[in-house]
């Protein structure tokens, strides 16, 4: 029996997988293959010149579900909460998050069968620069372990659109 056991580095050449949605995309492969239950991960930017939070990148096995939904972050107390203590939230059944104020973000994600979520705010150098949702369709789907590693994965991809690559600063350097 071998005393060495040798595996693949699934983030090996990150930077060098294109654009910032390729390489996204790739992360969310990479936490696929960790937990397959994990069925939806979303990013939404923040625009701080109108308090806005839009779904910039979203990623799911059946196709993207609110790519464009933009929401004033005045509005959605739950993740104005997030931002001001900068907790993680996880909601292990999100039935219950119907209220007397409809949601179009949670209906549409019940419509489409997701039960359970983690939710974490992207905070750099002080200031949100978005939210991050990962879904799953099982409810009580993310545990306290696997909520510490999906929040070290969420850190690693917020870093691909915190620190673009030199190809994306130049590219946004030639369109200005």
């Amino acid at each position: 029996m071998s005393h060495e056991t040798f595996y693949q580095d699934p983030y090996a050449g990150l930077a060098d997988q294109g654009s910032l949605q390729t390489r996204l995309a790739h992360l969310y492969h990479c936490l696929r293959e960790q937990f397959a239950s994990i069925e939806r991960f979303s990013v939404a930017l923040y625009d701080e010149d109108n308090d806005t939070l839009a779904n910039m990148y979203s990623f799911d096995e059946t196709g993207p579900v609110l790519k464009g939904y933009e929401a004033k972050l005045w509005e959605v107390q739950s993740l104005q909460d997030l931002v001001t203590t900068g907790n993680i939230r996880v909601v292990h059944d999100m039935r219950q998050l119907r209220t007397d104020v409809p949601s179009e973000h949670t209906d549409t994600l019940l419509a489409q069968g997701f039960r359970s979520s983690v939710t974490m705010p992207v905070i750099n150098h002080g200031k949100l620069r978005g939210v991050m949702f990962l879904n799953s369709r099982k409810a009580d789907y993310f545990t306290e372990p696997m909520v510490v590693y999906c929040t070290l994965w969420a850190h690693l991809a917020a870093n691909q659109f915190l620190h673009p690559t030199e190809e994306e600063l130049a590219q946004g350097a030639s369109s200005n």
